[in-house]
Protein backbone atom coordinates (compact mmCIF):
# COMPACT_ATOMS: atom_id res chain seq x y z
CA UNK A 1 0.00 0.00 0.00
CA UNK A 2 3.05 2.52 0.96
CA UNK A 3 4.40 1.88 -2.88
CA UNK A 4 1.00 2.85 -4.50
CA UNK A 5 0.82 6.01 -2.21
CA UNK A 6 4.04 6.94 -3.25
CA UNK A 7 3.38 6.31 -6.87
CA UNK A 8 0.28 7.89 -6.54
CA UNK A 9 1.83 10.75 -5.12
CA UNK A 10 -0.06 11.23 -1.51
CA UNK A 11 3.39 10.29 0.30
CA UNK A 12 6.90 10.67 -0.21
CA UNK A 13 10.05 9.84 1.29
CA UNK A 14 11.63 12.01 3.92
CA UNK A 15 15.01 11.73 5.82
CA UNK A 16 15.90 9.12 7.73
CA UNK A 17 13.09 6.32 6.10
CA UNK A 18 10.31 9.24 7.44
CA UNK A 19 7.30 9.91 5.03
CA UNK A 20 5.91 12.88 4.39
CA UNK A 21 2.94 14.14 2.75
CA UNK A 22 3.37 14.48 -0.88
CA UNK A 23 2.25 17.01 -3.08
CA UNK A 24 -0.93 15.32 -4.55
CA UNK A 25 -2.27 15.90 -0.70
CA UNK A 26 -0.64 19.31 -0.60
CA UNK A 27 -2.43 20.03 -3.72
CA UNK A 28 -6.10 18.78 -2.67
CA UNK A 29 -5.14 20.95 0.63
CA UNK A 30 -4.65 23.77 -1.21
CA UNK A 31 -7.90 23.32 -3.55
CA UNK A 32 -10.26 22.79 -0.61
CA UNK A 33 -9.02 25.97 0.90
CA UNK A 34 -9.47 27.92 -2.20
CA UNK A 35 -13.10 26.53 -2.25
CA UNK A 36 -13.67 27.70 1.14
CA UNK A 37 -16.43 30.66 0.60
CA UNK A 38 -16.19 31.57 4.43
CA UNK A 39 -13.33 34.03 4.20
CA UNK A 40 -14.65 35.57 0.96
CA UNK A 41 -17.99 36.30 2.74
CA UNK A 42 -16.27 37.72 5.36
CA UNK A 43 -13.45 39.34 3.54
CA UNK A 44 -14.81 42.81 3.49
CA UNK A 45 -15.54 42.94 7.72
CA UNK A 46 -12.05 41.03 8.24
CA UNK A 47 -10.31 44.01 6.00
CA UNK A 48 -12.38 46.92 7.72
CA UNK A 49 -11.39 45.76 11.20
CA UNK A 50 -7.75 45.35 9.91
CA UNK A 51 -7.75 49.10 9.10
CA UNK A 52 -9.64 50.30 12.22
CA UNK A 53 -7.41 48.18 14.92
CA UNK A 54 -4.14 47.82 12.68
CA UNK A 55 -4.06 44.33 14.85
CA UNK A 56 -3.51 40.76 13.56
CA UNK A 57 -7.11 39.61 12.14
CA UNK A 58 -8.15 35.88 12.56
CA UNK A 59 -10.88 34.34 10.94
CA UNK A 60 -11.19 30.42 12.91
CA UNK A 61 -13.69 27.93 13.39
CA UNK A 62 -14.46 25.75 16.26
CA UNK A 63 -13.60 22.07 15.45
CA UNK A 64 -13.85 19.81 18.21
CA UNK A 65 -11.42 20.80 21.30
CA UNK A 66 -9.15 23.35 18.63
CA UNK A 67 -9.51 26.44 16.71
CA UNK A 68 -8.96 25.91 12.76
CA UNK A 69 -7.66 29.12 11.11
CA UNK A 70 -9.43 30.06 8.22
CA UNK A 71 -7.71 32.97 7.28
CA UNK A 72 -5.29 35.53 8.58
CA UNK A 73 -4.58 39.11 8.01
CA UNK A 74 -1.25 40.24 9.70
CA UNK A 75 -1.50 43.61 11.44
CA UNK A 76 0.71 46.54 10.97
CA UNK A 77 1.51 47.24 14.48
CA UNK A 78 3.05 44.85 17.02
CA UNK A 79 4.63 41.32 17.39
CA UNK A 80 4.06 39.13 14.57
CA UNK A 81 1.36 36.49 15.15
CA UNK A 82 2.64 33.04 14.35
CA UNK A 83 -0.48 31.59 13.50
CA UNK A 84 -1.03 29.89 9.73
CA UNK A 85 -4.02 29.35 7.93
CA UNK A 86 -4.91 25.49 8.22
CA UNK A 87 -3.63 24.85 11.50
CA UNK A 88 -5.22 23.73 14.60
CA UNK A 89 -4.36 25.07 18.05
CA UNK A 90 -6.20 23.67 21.05
CA UNK A 91 -9.07 26.19 22.67
CA UNK A 92 -7.62 26.73 25.72
CA UNK A 93 -4.38 27.55 24.04
CA UNK A 94 -5.38 30.68 22.37
CA UNK A 95 -6.78 33.98 22.74
CA UNK A 96 -9.56 33.30 19.83
CA UNK A 97 -10.18 29.72 21.46
CA UNK A 98 -10.60 31.14 25.09
CA UNK A 99 -13.30 33.98 23.63
CA UNK A 100 -15.51 30.83 21.68
CA UNK A 101 -15.32 29.10 25.22
CA UNK A 102 -16.50 32.00 27.07
CA UNK A 103 -19.34 32.39 24.50
CA UNK A 104 -20.79 28.93 24.88
CA UNK A 105 -24.11 29.03 25.55
CA UNK A 106 -23.96 26.60 28.97
CA UNK A 107 -22.82 29.96 30.69
CA UNK A 108 -20.05 27.92 31.93
CA UNK A 109 -16.21 29.18 31.37
CA UNK A 110 -15.25 26.24 29.53
CA UNK A 111 -12.13 26.17 31.66
CA UNK A 112 -11.47 23.38 34.25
Amino acid sequence: MMQLLLHMGYLRHGSSGEFRLGPTLIEFGFTALNQDPLPVVARESLEALAARTQDTIHLTVEDGESVLYRHKIPGTCGAEMRSRIGHRMPMTRTGVGKALLLGQADGGNGFS
